[in-house]
């Protein structure tokens, strides 16, 4: 007889968790739902992208507060970039590539071919 009360106890408990499991579910998903309905929503997007942005303005200046106050601190300084080379340093040595590109891709023809070119010519 014990064992009966038991069983029916926790039958009882199943039962009832289920229903609270389920009620639980329904109510995400409906949350869920209307989440997704305001994010659809285009007005909502535009001031959801603003404050996005006005946080992470806002993360970006605290972090290079905290790294300021963290250097000081410490008593560390942050080394300097390292200069990278200027726009007329590569431009030559990409122009060389370029011949060198062209003048292996012709060594198949002779100089007098007649025959046109399917590329247009670019004249800089």
């Amino acid at each position: 007889m014990p064992e009966t009360q038991w069983d029916d106890r926790l039958l009882e408990f199943v039962r009832k968790t289920g229903e609270d499991l389920k009620r639980t579910g329904e109510e995400l998903l409906g949350e869920a739902q209307k989440t997704i309905d305001e994010l659809r929503d285009p007005a909502q997007q535009e001031r959801l992208k603003a404050r996005v942005a006005e946080l992470r303005t806002w993360a970006l200046s605290k972090f290079i507060e905290a790294r300021g106050r963290a250097e000081d601190a410490l008593g560390v300084e942050r080394p300097r970039a390292a200069p990278t080379r200027s726009a007329k340093t590569r431009k030559p040595a990409a122009r060389k590539a370029k011949r060198a590109g062209k003048s292996t891709s012709r060594k198949g023809r002779s100089a007098g071919s007649s025959r046109p070119s399917s590329r247009p010519s670019r004249k800089r």
